[in-house]
């Protein structure tokens, strides 16, 4: 099952990004539906040579009394023709009575990472959000949240865990976030990201921290170049592996379409 998941995942955003359009149909209320696809990347090459791919679908559903905000990612990378990058990351919150100040939420994550040997992660959570700014110019939330968190590694010499010789590592563990986006300059201005820093109850060492930035600038209606950067500490990494990731793409991005 995780296998399927790992091999189809990838297949099913790149056949997603394949089918959109514009979205110029009046019938389609933004207000209510609202979707991003983002792909950028870097290239070097010479002596050495990098490849990083990176690719995000964000959707956001406004219905009755619910609200759900969904992140799809990505990404694909090589040094010297050998894979370091091969990863999928699902995010997904369900609010409840969105339009409060208050809103409590249902979280779902799912996870692989090529390179820190992370076959299959899932986390399941519930908590509570509040919003400081929420209008069409610019949003911002915090939320702290209860989660259980399971990891599968593919090797049991990891660093820092609490199952030693075990390649599996679970535990609760609550998390603090931030949410935001804000436009300026005549919607010409962007900035997007999400913060999130995790400590496990029971356990010290299991801490992981996620930051995501973007920066764009709109080309016009639905399209924008953008910048992105994401940053990714864990505690609990295979031995010798370092335990942070850095990196930065270029591209751009296609908003407010539907599907054909």
């Amino acid at each position: 099952m995780i296998r399927i998941y790992k091999l189809l995942s990838p297949l099913f955003i790149t056949l997603i990004s394949n089918s959109l359009c514009f979205s110029e149909n009046p019938s389609i209320d933004s207000t209510k539906v609202n979707t991003q696809f983002t792909t950028s990347g870097t290239m070097m090459n010479g002596n050495a040579s990098r490849i990083l791919l990176f690719n995000k679908l964000d959707l956001e559903y406004l219905g009755k009394g619910y609200n759900i905000l969904s992140w799809q990612v990505y990404t694909y990378g090589t040094v010297n023709g050998n894979i370091t990058e091969n990863d999928v990351r699902s995010e997904n919150f369900l609010d409840i009575n969105p339009t409060k100040k208050i809103v409590p939420f249902f979280r779902i994550f799912f996870e692989t990472n090529f390179l820190r040997k992370v076959d299959f992660r899932y986390q399941p959570g519930a908590g509570l959000a509040y919003y400081f700014v929420r209008n069409p110019k610019q949003t911002f939330r915090s939320f702290l949240a209860l989660s259980y968190e399971n990891t599968k590694y593919n090797t049991s010499l990891l660093d820092n865990s609490p199952n030693p010789n075990n390649s599996r590592v679970e535990y609760w563990g609550g998390i603090i976030g931030f949410i935001g986006n804000h436009n300026f300059f005549e919607d010409k201005i962007g900035i997007q990201y999400r913060l999130y820093n995790q400590q496990g109850l029971s356990f010290i060492n299991a801490y992981r921290s996620f930051y995501e930035l973007g920066l764009s600038y709109k080309l016009n209606r639905n399209i924008s170049l953008q910048i992105n950067s994401r940053y990714s500490f864990e505690k609990i990494v295979p031995t010798g592996f370092k335990p942070y990731d850095l990196n930065w793409t270029y591209g751009f991005s296609i908003s407010n379409f539907h599907f054909n």
